[in-house]
């Protein structure tokens, strides 16, 4: 029997986890998501990143910088997720993307794929960094989820020829080309919910610790970290 009528689906969208993987025209430079943000003015979506991934361009007539999804295991993104302003990364090295393609879905989740079982982790909350000797994951486009011992707090390092202060070291995990990198504590009760506690930003592999910035120096006023709850 033929039908009169036909039914239509909803496109399907593009899903980018915190973890995976971003990327600029031309593969000028790729990082990783950190994680999703709403602004508290207009519930704009953008993602978390490091602001240094943008610093290549190629750039857009207003100095912007478009990034594209590349999810794990793919060498080139072709969905475009938008456009990052200049970012000021004189005291904090991070900056936002705006969400600007319909296609591209927003979701509160760290990939974790390689875990069958537990292919997502859901962001519960954020918590601060503030105990030495913890320790604590990061899932990167790169080198995927990865954990390392906190070393030290509130410290000072040089990193692009600037000096940044209130940064955590943590102990040397795979994390070439994560920069951007959600951080979380490890607690497997809370599994796969997660508190997000920073954001990696670059390594020194000779002095031997990664560079997290405590998420208490990424969130300002007027932005927040969604979360599951933000979805009930």
């Amino acid at each position: 029997m033929k039908s009169n009528y036909s039914v239509e689906f909803p496109p399907l969208r593009h899903l980018v986890f915190g973890g995976d993987g971003i990327q600029t025209f031309n593969l000028t430079a790729s990082c990783t998501a950190g994680f999703w943000v709403l602004s508290r003015l207009n519930s704009t979506p953008y993602i978390m990143t490091a602001g240094h991934c943008s610093k290549l361009g190629p750039f857009n007539p207003d100095g912007s910088v478009d990034f594209y999804h590349l999810p794990w295991g793919t060498i080139e993104g072709n969905q475009l997720i938008g456009p990052m302003a200049p970012p000021n990364i004189s005291v904090i090295d991070k900056g936002l993307i705006l969400k600007q393609n319909d296609s591209i879905g927003v979701i509160p989740s760290v990939r974790n794929t390689d875990d069958i079982d537990m292919p997502e982790l859901k962001i519960i909350g954020t918590v601060d960094l503030d105990t030495v000797g913890s320790v604590v994951c990061k899932s990167g486009y790169v080198s995927h989820i990865s954990c390392g011992v906190v070393l030290s707090l509130n410290t000072k390092v040089f990193q692009g020829g600037r000096l940044y202060g209130g940064i955590a070291k943590v102990s040397m995990m795979p994390c070439r080309g994560d920069s951007g990198s959600p951080v979380f504590p490890l607690v497997p009760d809370l599994f796969p919910g997660i508190f997000i506690t920073g954001m990696l930003t670059s390594r020194h592999v000779a002095k031997g610790y990664c560079v997290v910035v405590p998420i208490e120096m990424l969130i300002t006023d007027d932005i927040y970290v969604l979360t599951i709850n933000d979805l009930i």
